[in-house]
């Protein structure tokens, strides 16, 4: 069932955020956008990230998401993932060159989100990746 491009990627995102893995994966085999974006220029790898399933960004980079694809604030995938603490994330992200240097509209850069959720985890593990402060 093919539907609206808007509809089909809000329902996407929506599937994402509430981890309906079957569903995710029958949509995008379906043929669904990978690189859709919503209103705020966010795709559903930003969701995946978000939330910490790697099962499904696993399924979106598989599909041809990209990694490095910034919002209108200039956020991306990684920095979601960060924000949220999600280490195993950050790391597969990494792994499939996600940019650990990006910066956001503010000037924000990946380690700065961590540092400032205290999370030195993901701050030593940026820093192994190569990322500046």
């Amino acid at each position: 069932m093919k539907m609206k491009q808007k509809y089909n990627n809000a329902l996407l995102m929506e599937a994402i955020q509430k981890g309906y893995t079957d569903t995710v994966r029958a949509w995008l085999n379906e043929g669904a956008e990978v690189n859709g974006k919503n209103e705020y220029g966010a795709t559903p790898l930003f969701f995946a990230a978000a939330r910490g399933n790697g099962v499904i960004v696993q399924m979106l980079l598989a599909k041809g998401a990209e990694v490095n694809f910034k919002n209108k604030y200039g956020t991306t995938p990684l920095m979601w993932a960060v924000m949220n603490g999600h280490s195993g994330i950050t790391s597969f992200l990494i792994a499939h060159e996600a940019d650990v240097n990006a910066k956001d509209h503010r000037g924000w850069t990946v380690i700065m989100y961590a540092a400032k959720r205290g999370r030195t985890d993901i701050v030593k593990l940026l820093r192994e990746a190569g990322a500046e402060e």
